[in-house]
């Protein structure tokens, strides 16, 4: 005889997932972001994936990172529709407002990246930050570790802790010669967090 569960005592699990899409210029650390988000989310039992992406420039082109994270199979790791669009300049929003719906929250880089340049893009919240500006008062090249700590702010999937951790994983050797760019990342990541 075989027992049949009835439809209330199946629990089913929530689906938690996230499609973020990054834009900035080649040397703003766009693919490292990617990098790290997709590192961290699979490291702690999601599933994850990040597809790198540039413009024909060999230099100063556009560089786009997809990341999907979700604790469901993911089929395809590009998508269509952005939760959230991480703007690391202006220059690349042309890149990549097709992806930007009335459902995406964006973070701007409005250092680099006026906020009047999205008045003709419809999106549901746009958060911009001065963050190459406040990089500079930590060390060189800090802005990119602000920006992730924001991202993983209003996410809301990954744990703050988990991604200190990847990135000090990343950057072991790095570290290794220069002890003070981890404390610099550290703080970039803390304050992108705290915006």
């Amino acid at each position: 005889m075989k027992i049949k569960k009835s439809p209330s005592t199946i629990k089913s699990i929530p689906e938690i997932s996230s499609d973020i899409i990054i834009a900035g210029e080649g040397g703003h650390g766009v693919q490292k972001i990617g990098e790290i988000i997709a590192h961290t989310a699979f490291s702690v039992g999601l599933q994850a994936t990040y597809i790198p992406n540039f413009t024909v420039q060999q230099r100063g082109g556009v560089s786009i990172a997809f990341v999907r994270i979700s604790n469901q199979p993911i089929i395809y790791p590009k998508f269509n529709k952005a939760n959230l669009a991480v703007i690391l300049s202006g220059r690349s929003i042309e890149h990549v407002e097709k992806v930007i719906t009335n459902q995406t929250t964006i973070i701007n880089n409005s250092t680099l990246s006026n906020p009047i340049l999205f008045k003709n893009i419809k999106y549901k919240t746009l958060n911009s930050i001065p963050a190459t500006a406040l990089g500079k008062k930590i060390g060189p090249r800090s802005f990119n570790m602000i920006m992730l700590g924001k991202i993983i702010h209003d996410i809301k999937i990954l744990k703050f802790e988990d991604i200190e951790n990847e990135v000090t994983n990343i950057f072991k050797s790095k570290y290794s010669t220069n002890p003070e760019l981890k404390e610099q990342n550290n703080k970039a990541l803390k304050i992108g967090y705290e915006l």
